[in-house]
């Protein structure tokens, strides 16, 4: 009998602990799945390309549409004008607008996107803001009506915002949200790796969604930089640092190149679209290391005139570095949906960079 009740005791001993172990199993499953889901990086499920198109005027080239269609771009970001503050007048005006001597394709959604310098920022004042807002948002519908484009529905502000220039940035971005909103047009601005990392500072501004540029991270000014234009290490360094973002974002891709025109150790200006064909006249120019040049001999490289002993050094990016970019970013990305988007369209684009190298980095977001 004493044995036959141990027995009992000893099996219901075990069912009772197979039954707390089966509900300690059920409890800790959906948290592991939680917690993996957590430390584990979605990858987006709609990856779209885009274009930035900064030019002063529009001529859309067949080769340009054809290299568009190839990689199934059916989204540009055109510059319509630059904002800075005249010194003279002491207003905020609008410069450097486009003049738009093509069409749109139709198929094609435009997204113009406005420039404007943070000095304008440091002049503003709250009635004012009010003002520029305005004429920011009449000259963009005047441009529109008058090309005729495609139905728009976003409106993109590019501005390099400091801690100091942000309460007027983001009082100017909230007006213009605000007006905008009656037409059912969203309001994106571009972010700086700079200003995503420490948000904290320079704050987050009050858009629907933004634009993470990921080049012009190195310091041009330093005459030992290698390529201040895409350094893989200095954007590990700020996305490790940076953090969750309120605001989605999207990514934005450099495509272009310079030359960093140096005098004495000192930047005197940059020449776009410099390239290593304009420094092949052997009696011009002495190659000193890879990509850096010593001027001897006094001559014009793109418009910019250079002096016998001056330094230009070439920077560019590559589909290798692009490459490495996109391993690191596709890392820090949670979102459904991305737009990738290239800086910029140019008329040596499609040659520099083939389209089925821009497809496959596309692509490597969704993996």
């Amino acid at each position: 009998m004493e044995h036959k009740v141990l027995h009992r005791f000893i099996d219901l001993t075990c069912d009772q602990l197979f039954f707390r172990v089966k509900q300690i199993i059920f409890i800790i499953l959906p948290i592991l799945s939680l917690l993996w889901g957590c430390s584990k990086v979605e990858r987006p499920h709609v990856v779209r390309g885009a274009f930035y198109y900064w030019r002063s005027s529009f001529e859309f080239t067949s080769k340009q549409r054809d290299y568009l269609d190839s990689l199934h771009v059916k989204r540009l970001y055109v510059k319509f004008f630059d904002v800075d503050w005249n010194p003279n007048s002491r207003v905020a005006q609008p410069i450097a607008s486009i003049e738009f001597k093509d069409t749109i394709p139709q198929n094609m959604t435009v997204v113009p996107t406005v420039f404007i310098t943070n000095r304008t920022l440091q002049h503003l004042t709250p009635r004012t803001v009010l003002e520029l807002a305005s004429n920011v948002v009449r000259k963009l519908k005047g441009t529109i009506a008058v090309d005729r484009m495609p139905d728009v529905r976003e409106v993109q502000i590019d501005c390099d915002w400091t801690a100091t220039t942000k309460d007027t940035y983001f009082r100017l971005l909230q007006t213009l949200k605000d007006i905008l909103r009656g037409d059912s047009i969203q309001l994106s601005a571009t972010v700086r790796l700079h200003q995503l990392t420490y948000k904290r500072t320079v704050g987050i501004p009050p858009i629907d969604r933004g634009v993470l540029m990921f080049y012009n991270m190195g310091d041009v000014d330093k005459p030992g930089t290698k390529n201040s234009i895409l350094d893989v290490d200095i954007g590990r360094y700020y996305l490790e640092r940076s953090g969750n973002y309120p605001v989605h974002l999207d990514i934005v891709l450099p495509l272009f190149r310079w030359g960093v025109h140096l005098r004495e150790s000192k930047v005197v200006d940059l020449i776009h679209g410099m390239g290593e064909s304009d420094m092949s006249d052997g009696e011009s120019f002495q190659v000193i290391e890879k990509d850096l040049y010593r001027v001897i001999r006094s001559r014009y490289v793109c418009s910019t005139y250079v002096y016998k002993d001056d330094i230009l050094r070439l920077e560019q990016v590559s589909i290798g570095q692009l490459s490495q970019a996109v391993e690191l970013l596709k890392d820090h990305i949670k979102a459904d949906t991305l737009i990738v988007a290239f800086y910029h369209l140019d008329t040596n684009t499609p040659e520099r960079f083939h389209y089925e190298n821009l497809r496959d980095l596309l692509a490597s977001f969704r993996r």
